[in-house]
């Protein structure tokens, strides 16, 4: 560390310097996070691996907070206390990282699994192919690309940005899809725990063809901003009655507990049926690919089929639901955030109220707590998540 080469492998740094008035604000933590970044994905200085500094004993938690990793006691001996090394490998840093998070539930197993890979490196981001391959390594029904937005002019008066601009993409295992919401409260999740993103902060999601999506996390949960997506009734008597046939022998739900079938703004059917009827649907994969349905199938009812004596059942839904999806490779998704930007103002016009609690009927389970604003044209969707694992791509 004592000779300087400009195109040398290790970058030495000497010190983070704030004046006192700026102290414990976290500017310092945003300086350097951001000059590591630098020197971690600018092209220019790809050919620097490793970053090292020494440091003292009362400034190594913030080191650590920063990513560094101590490698023992310095040689250099200046001052009545010991110098301690901490380094950061960069190689490893321009790894995209991959979290896999249960979405819509509080336990590892539950709700809908779904990838989070998070790259700052925009030209690996932009690079469909390398996605795609991805997306089938992992074979869930939906993996998430992330990756940041350069900084804009949205700071408030103490000088800290009050959010975080994100892009997003989502790929199944065999094609780029136009939008996924437990994928998004997935990547939501993965950005505030692992402190990407401060939890005081909200985080502005970027998908192509749609507004922006908001992300707030309020006491440990993922409360998620959409658009609302009002249903449209079916009154052509010809399509209905095809519809009521078709549903009847790929979901073995009787005509007569078929309390309305809808369009929805992003393709899929909505079959409102009766409590008994969805307890028990029958799904018939092979009948439901041959429907006439541009994704997939939306079946609900008011109320929830959950067996009341099981314990851990905290809040009792307002109404239940399945969604299948087998024309897309997906027989029947675990939970579904995007069919319930479409449920929930439906229920909330027929049960007259706006704020829901949802439950989706799948083997693995999730629920969710839903705001319908009407005035806004807005959803908000409260749900846990959790990791349930993490690692590096090698691809």
């Amino acid at each position: 560390m004592s000779v300087h080469d400009s195109m040398a492998h290790i970058l030495a740094i000497h010190s983070v310097v704030i004046t006192p008035e700026a102290r414990r604000k976290g500017i310092a933590n945003a300086m350097l996070c951001s000059y590591i970044r630098h020197m971690t994905y600018d092209s220019q200085y790809s050919h620097v691996t490793k970053l090292m500094l020494i440091c003292k004993q009362n400034l190594l938690r913030f080191y650590i907070g920063c990513g560094f990793v101590v490698t023992g006691l310095s040689d250099i001996s200046h001052g009545a206390t010991p110098w301690i090394e901490c380094e950061m490998d960069l190689c490893e840093r321009r790894k995209p990282k991959f979290w896999v998070v249960d979405a819509f539930t509080e336990t590892t197993g539950g709700g809908n699994p779904a990838a989070v890979v998070i790259t700052v490196n925009k030209t690996l981001y932009e690079n469909r192919q390398w996605s795609q391959t991805v997306a089938a390594e992992f074979n869930l029904s939906e993996t998430v690309f992330v990756s940041e937005r350069e900084s804009i002019d949205n700071d408030n008066e103490s000088g800290f940005q009050e959010e975080k601009d994100f892009d997003l993409k989502y790929f199944s295992p065999t094609v780029e899809i136009q939008f996924c919401g437990h994928a998004t409260l997935a990547a939501a999740y993965t950005l505030f725990v692992k402190s990407y993103v401060d939890t005081k902060k909200r985080i502005i999601f970027h998908i192509s063809n749609m507004s922006p999506l908001i992300a707030t996390m309020s006491q440990g949960k993922i409360v998620l901003d959409f658009p609302l997506q009002r249903p449209r009734h079916i009154d052509d008597l010809d399509r209905l009655k095809k519809l009521e046939d078709w549903i009847e022998a790929c979901a073995g739900v009787p005509k007569q507990d078929i309390l309305r079938i809808c369009d929805t703004e992003i393709k899929d059917l909505l079959v409102e049926i009766s409590i008994d009827a969805f307890r028990k649907i029958e799904p018939k994969f092979s009948v439901m690919k041959r429907g006439d349905v541009g994704r997939g199938i939306i079946i609900a009812c008011a109320g929830d089929v959950r067996n009341k004596s099981m314990a851990g059942i905290p809040n009792e839904a307002d109404f239940s639901s399945r969604f299948f999806a087998p024309g897309v490779g997906i027989d029947e998704d675990p939970v579904t955030g995007s069919a319930h930007c479409t449920l929930a103002p439906y229920f909330a016009e027929r049960l007259h109220k706006t704020s829901l609690v949802a439950w989706q009927d799948s083997r693995r389970g999730g629920s969710m707590f839903i705001d319908v604003q009407k005035e806004r044209n807005r959803v908000t969707i409260t749900a846990a998540a959790v990791i349930s694992s993490q690692g590096t791509l090698c691809i």
